[in-house]
Parts: C-alpha cells; structure tokens; sequence
C-alpha cells in the first residue's frame, strides 16, 4: 500500500494512507445516547479516517520512538500530524505583526519570515490533506486584552489564509483542504465570536486551538464543550495540543 501523510496550524500539515476520490467529506456514523460523543468517518483523497482518533506527531519528517513498520502495522495510523514549524516554542526569538512574525531558527539564527500567504504556499508544497491556518496561540493565562488582540489577529490573518488558498491550485493531484482554528483564551465571550467567525468559513472542518497550553484542566473542559456546542455540527472538529489519555476521552464525550 502507498503512503502519503498530511500536514496542519503554526504551522502542521495533516497526512493520510492512499487511494484516490474527491474533496474531504465527513458523516456522523453514529452518536452516543449519554453524551455528546460521536463516532464519524472523514475521506479525503487519499482513504478514510474513522473518528475520534488520535494522531501521531512527525516532528522533523519521521514519528518518534516507532519504527515506519511499528506505524503502519501496530499503530494502524490512519492519519499523521506533521509537525511543519510550531512558533509558539521560540516566544524569546520572535517579532509578531499584523503582516505576520519574523523569527530566528533555533538551528542556525537565521532570520525568517512568515505571512499567512507564505504558509499557504509552503503546505500546499508539503502535501498535506489538511492544512491549517496561520494563527496566534496566546498561552493559557494570557490577559483579556491580549486576547482579544490576539484573536482579532488571528482573524485578520484567516482571512489572508482563505484568500491564499482559494487563488491558488491543490498540488500533486489531489484535492488539499483548509482548516481554520478558532482560538480567544480561557474567555467565553472572544472563543464564542472566534467560533461564529470560524463557521462563516464554511470550511470541510474545523480546529479548535489554545488549549492546554497552561490554563486549568476544568478550564480547558469548560471552554472545549462551549466550542463543541458552537461549532457545526456536520464538520469534523480537530482539537489541537490535548495528549492526555484522560483528557482526550473527556474531549470526546463533548462532542471532538
């Protein structure tokens, strides 16, 4: 069997396992009488993904403390994340603008410059089914007013993603599609504006960002059932950074 991965957000790029059809498609297979739990099936060009599932993380082209055999056979991964570049790592070495950030590489020093139509670009190169949005990530006990700012940001530049993506081609014959990630902090009110903007998309799916990144675990529940409950419903839900066995089964029962 062939094997293509996808990558995803600041930025990742998701990866399949292959076949050809169309664009992402995604059904609710069945629901769970006692929660908000849902058991659904994405396809996109290159097989099926059943959900909820976990994704395994390639940092750096490979998946770690695995062997490609130990993938394919043991884990039966279905899907990989491809870990592209995560900014939020370097807050120490970066400048954020409305035109993007410019940063040092933690290789070599180098300067770098991201702009949402640059990291439309290099997704798109990188061959992922599901590429993410540019965004901000604003750590888990960041005031309002940052926040907000960063939220508004995180909006602007979405915008820049869609236009982006829209005016250019899929790559290497196969249909390439654009999550948006909703973000605002550990506050109702910005996570419920960034979740109404979010669906005005009208994306193949959805991200749901920010989270344990430092907030209280109730916290992140609390806001993760509110993005759930304004998200559509016939769209897959990616949630994004929650690895913990437990907190994943609670995400679940939510409705991720």
């Amino acid at each position: 069997m062939k094997k293509h991965t996808k990558t995803v957000c600041f930025f990742y790029s998701v990866y399949l396992c292959a076949h050809f059809m169309a664009a992402l498609a995604f059904s609710v297979q069945y629901k769970d009488s006692l929660s908000k739990a849902r058991a659904g099936l994405i396809t996109t060009d290159h097989g099926r993904i059943e959900t909820p599932i976990f994704m395994p993380v390639g940092t750096i082209g490979s998946v770690k403390a695995v062997t490609q055999r130990q993938l394919h056979e043991e884990v039966k991964a279905q899907i990989i994340l491809g870990n592209t570049y995560h900014v939020f790592s370097l807050s120490g070495q970066r400048k954020i603008s409305e035109e993007g950030v410019i940063f040092k590489s933690h290789i070599d020093g180098s300067k770098h410059v991201f702009t949402p139509e640059k990291v439309m670009d290099i997704q798109r190169s990188i061959g992922g089914d599901i590429i993410m949005a540019f965004d901000e990530c604003p750590p888990g006990a960041s005031e309002y007013a940052y926040a907000k700012n960063s939220l508004e940001l995180t909006k602007s530049w979405l915008t820049r993603c869609f236009t982006q993506f829209n005016n250019t081609p899929d790559k290497y014959n196969f249909t390439q599609n654009l999550f948006p990630i909703v973000q605002g902090g550990t506050y109702s009110d910005l996570r419920k504006a960034s979740c109404e903007f979010v669906a005005s998309k009208n994306a193949t799916g959805n991200a749901i960002g920010g989270l344990s990144v430092g907030e209280p675990t109730e916290k992140m529940y609390e806001i993760c059932a509110l993005c759930c409950e304004n998200l559509p419903l016939d769209k897959p839900r990616y949630l994004m950074g929650v690895g913990t066995p437990w907190n994943i089964l609670e995400a679940i029962g939510m409705g991720i």
